[in-house]
């Protein structure tokens, strides 16, 4: 069997798929069985032939995809960038943390890791009270971190679920020739104090506040804060940073206060030498500031 039995193109017209770039092994075996029914694919040849004929004719690549300890396969045309690979894997995703910090212009250095969210669908309100020692106990611990990764050449991808929030602060922006969505300053400022694990550390969200200075909107910070009603007191945190980079007031800031100071709180996990700022109710590492 030779690999012009199988044109590519042809082969896509039969799909329903709405992304043709990046496929699944069980929309690609569908597409084959169809090809086979048709007549437009040998009948006899068996699917591992078929797969096998289609990506000898290099125009895809097949990718595993690590989903916790479950593997998965996608099939990606070579064509494409990391970030529009990475934007293709889940459907209304966009970038978010240390990706969105790049590209929207926090920080200077592309980071090696894509970060790319696609939203959880909405859960019921957590009504379980905070207590002081529960939050201890929690940010004493490392952070649970996301194990759904991925490679495509040559760059790592985190798939990340966060909370619903209606992509709240989601812009679309073109970057390197493409149309991608992102974060905008807001939103990505926010999940960096809350996930600064996939923001490159505190050092760097830190940095991406100061370097964001007055570009930041802090009564859109606050109307974020609220829509997206976080369990643990974040606004603390994110008050912190607006506090350290130095561009605003103490009356400015004190909308974030209002929202409640009932306890203490960390800048991030497993601090080992701490400080605390009282304005805030917060430890944050000594070395930071």
């Amino acid at each position: 069997m030779h690999s012009s039995l199988i044109p590519i193109q042809k082969l896509l017209e039969h799909s329903d798929v709405p992304r043709k770039n990046v496929l699944k092994f069980s929309e690609l075996k569908i597409l084959f069985q169809k090809g086979k029914l048709d007549k437009s694919l040998p009948e006899d040849a068996s699917i591992r032939q078929l797969f096998k004929e289609f990506l000898a004719q290099g125009e895809f690549i097949e990718v595993p995809i690590s989903v916790g300890v479950r593997q998965e396969k996608r099939y990606a045309r070579i064509t494409l960038s990391p970030y529009e690979f990475a934007l293709l894997l889940r459907p209304d995703s966009y970038f978010s943390h240390e990706t969105a910090l790049f590209l929207n212009g926090l920080v200077d250095i592309e980071p090696p890791t894509i970060y790319v969210n696609a939203e959880q669908t909405p859960k019921p309100p957590n009504d379980r009270e905070l207590e002081q020692s529960r939050i201890d106990f929690a940010f004493r611990l490392k952070p649970r971190i996301s194990r759904s990764l991925a490679t495509f050449n040559n760059r790592h991808i985190t798939l990340l679920s966060g909370k619903n929030t209606g992509q709240l602060g989601v812009i679309r922006i073109k970057f390197s020739g493409i149309n991608v969505h992102c974060t905008n300053i807001q939103r990505t400022l926010i999940d960096s104090a809350v996930r600064p694990f996939y923001s490159g550390g505190v050092d760097q969200v830190l940095g991406a506040f100061k370097t964001a200075g007055s570009k930041v909107s802090v009564k859109r910070i606050l109307s974020m804060l609220k829509s997206l009603d976080y369990t643990y007191p974040y606004h603390q945190a994110v008050g912190f940073y607006l506090e350290t980079s130095g561009f605003f007031t103490p009356k400015q800031l004190a909308p974030l206060q209002e929202l409640g100071m009932e306890f203490d709180f960390y800048l991030c996990h497993s601090i080992k030498d701490k400080q605390y700022s009282a304005n805030w109710r917060l430890y944050y590492p000594a070395d930071l500031v």
